[in-house]
This record gives C-alpha cells, structure tokens and sequence, in this order.
C-alpha cells in the first residue's frame, strides 16, 4: 500500500504577475474579423441594440457603478425585468453613497 504522506505533489507553476498572465492569455485568442461587438456570449439583447451598453460606456469613460446602471436599465425590457430595475437603484445607491465621501 502506498504511504499518501510521501508523495510528491505535482509542479506547480508559479504566476508572478497574474495581470499580465491575463493580459498574454487575451492577447492569444483569434481576432474576430468582425469584432467583438459583432457577437455576444449569453444571448442576443445587447449586439441587436444599435448602440450597445459598452460603447456608451467606453465613449463616455464611465466608471463601474455608472457603466452598471447603463447596461441594466437598457437591457430591462429584453433580459431581467424588475430585477435589473433594482440593479440600476442597487448601484445608483452605491454611487451616492460614494459621492464626496458621503453615506
């Protein structure tokens, strides 16, 4: 019977900078001719729209909260209902929460 306590466990390799393992790994991945826009994992409620959530926010430099409540409140109708609804307040809340320091 062999004794689990002495046995080596497999290398492991160490990722000293897991950003730029990221950054390498994307940069990897076929380029689409068409763009990334041109498809959407998950379903078809934003690529179908004529300006899509992340262009609105990229243009528009937007931060976290802001780019969320963009992309709930336009896809309400198409995906979440309510529940998206209560995202967009959820992050609104957060953001004025955040405003100058305030809470």
């Amino acid at each position: 019977m062999t004794d689990i306590h002495n046995i080596d466990p497999p290398p492991q390799k160490l990722i000293t900078n897991p950003l730029e393992e990221y950054v390498k790994a994307i940069q990897s991945l076929p380029e689409d001719p068409k763009g990334a826009l041109s498809r959407q994992i998950g379903g078809g409620h934003y690529k179908d729209m004529p300006l899509q959530p992340i262009e609105y926010i990229l243009a528009n430099e937007l931060g976290f909260c802001e780019g969320n409540i963009v992309k709930y409140i336009t896809r309400y109708k198409a995906k979440g209902g309510a529940e998206d609804v209560k995202k967009v307040i959820h992050y609104a809340q957060i953001l004025l929460e955040n405003i100058d320091g305030n809470s």
